[in-house]
């Protein structure tokens, strides 16, 4: 008796605690937010994305001016032989000079060569988001079992206290001797039964919250509530929904981008068969002195300026071999694009087809729970006037926790499939 009422009262204490402690509320807005400042994936994907952004400028695609800054010095030593003899040289040349050169036309290549990468930034930009929203999905799905493993924990405790009341009521009963041992007994082994449950939902409470810390990059013991409200939002028609996705869906349009640079890169390729006019020029000084000996009082000044064209007539079939490339570079990312509409529009009906199918589910659950709740109500009654088995009230007891389980599991499966069914449409960052 005093064992199973300390087991009672630790566990108890072990609940309650868990409670008290947490003091922040961490709803799911604040663990999305967190997750967008600190979260290790999403802060390499924008480097990366700050990465591509920074190659796509003028200067990379051959549109601004070269321009260097040349100086040295130079000594030599000879023997020059003549009619008179042979008599060493030593000489000293000193320059410095600015050179600028400018490509004028090279066939449209650094149009093409821009297009091409600011089609890339875009597509990088593309793939940050889409992996920023892979993310927000995980952040909810770990926030979500956390919420359920709460619920859990809290269920569990429930069916403690019921079985403890239980074996109080069948204690009582029995030195009264109303009750037999087996009542006893019998009370005994649910309530042990029912403290094991207590633990194993305690643990996965706390193994839920240590995954999620981990996801938002903070400390795995930060203690924290979990909003267990759920509010289910305005889906559109599935219609709706894919014409969202067509315009919004980031994988979508990824592979649109990359369909894009496909072709930029053909274009590219004919842009090489064409001729290239260049500019040079350059401004300079130079100083010649005998022996070792490195002076600027008398440089000479020097100016150069040049056009240059140059058109290659054959290399090898090298830039033919690019352009067929590029053509059929073109053809694969054309059937990846139309892969990529089919693959959107099931998956839009897939989850649509869920989300639906998942809110059905938590609306017969919540009927369930309604039922067990009143079934359970009546079973204690008549068990506590003696009408009933310990079966009877047992079964009655574990079907009441399992209705209430299924209950919370049901919602949170009901949001999350309504959250990925938004990431699908394209509409989980608000992106217009």
């Amino acid at each position: 008796m005093k064992h199973f009422k300390m087991l009672l009262i630790l566990l108890m204490a072990a609940g309650l605690q868990s409670v008290t402690m947490a003091q922040e509320l961490l709803s799911l807005d604040d663990a999305i937010a967190i997750a967008l400042k600190k979260n290790h994936q999403i802060r390499i994907l924008k480097n990366t994305q700050e990465i591509s952004a920074n190659l796509a400028h003028p200067g990379m695609a051959g549109f601004l001016p070269q321009v260097n800054l040349n100086s040295g010095v130079n000594y030599s030593e000879g023997t020059s032989q003549t009619s008179f003899g042979s008599f060493k040289q030593k000489a000293t040349v000193s320059s410095a000079q600015i050179e600028a050169s400018y490509n004028l036309f090279e066939g449209l290549g650094g149009y093409y060569t821009f297009k091409k990468i600011k089609s890339q930034s875009e597509s990088s930009a593309l793939s940050t988001r889409n992996g920023i929203e892979s993310t927000i999905v995980q952040i909810a799905s770990a926030y979500f079992a956390t919420a359920a493993a709460s619920d859990g924990l809290a269920i569990a405790r429930e069916g403690l206290n019921i079985s403890a009341e239980r074996l109080a009521r069948a204690q009582k009963r029995a030195s009264y001797g109303q009750a037999n041992a087996l009542d006893i007994l019998n009370a005994k082994v649910d309530l042990s039964a029912d403290s094991v449950t207590f633990l194993n939902a305690r643990q996965r409470l706390d193994e839920a919250r240590k995954n999620l810390n981990v996801l938002l990059d903070r400390e795995p013991d930060i203690d924290f509530r979990i909003e267990n409200r759920v509010r289910l939002g305005t889906v559109e028609s599935e219609a709706a929904l894919l014409e969202h996705a067509l315009h919004h869906n980031a994988a979508y349009l990824l592979a649109k981008s990359d369909l894009n640079s496909a072709e930029y890169e053909l274009d590219q390729s004919w842009s090489s068969h064409l001729p290239r006019i260049d500019l040079r020029g350059a401004y300079g000084y130079n100083q010649y002195e005998k022996d070792m000996n490195v002076k600027w009082d008398d440089p000479q000044k020097n100016i150069s300026a040049g056009v240059s064209l140059s058109l290659n007539l054959f290399d090898g079939f090298r830039r033919s071999t690019q352009t067929q490339n590029a053509k059929i570079g073109v053809r694969n990312k054309t059937i990846l694009l139309n892969l990529a509409e089919l693959n959107l529009k099931k998956d839009v009906s897939v989850a649509y087809t869920d989300y639906r199918n998942k809110v059905e589910i938590l609306k017969v659950n919540r009927k369930r729970v309604q039922s067990a709740e009143l079934n359970f109500k009546r079973t204690q009654e008549w068990f506590n006037l003696g009408r009933l088995t310990n079966t009877q009230f047992r079964e009655a007891q574990l079907n009441l926790l399992m209705a209430r389980n299924n209950l919370a599991q049901a919602k949170y499966n009901a949001k999350l499939s309504e959250i990925r069914l938004t990431q699908l449409s394209g509409l989980l960052l608000d992106i217009e």
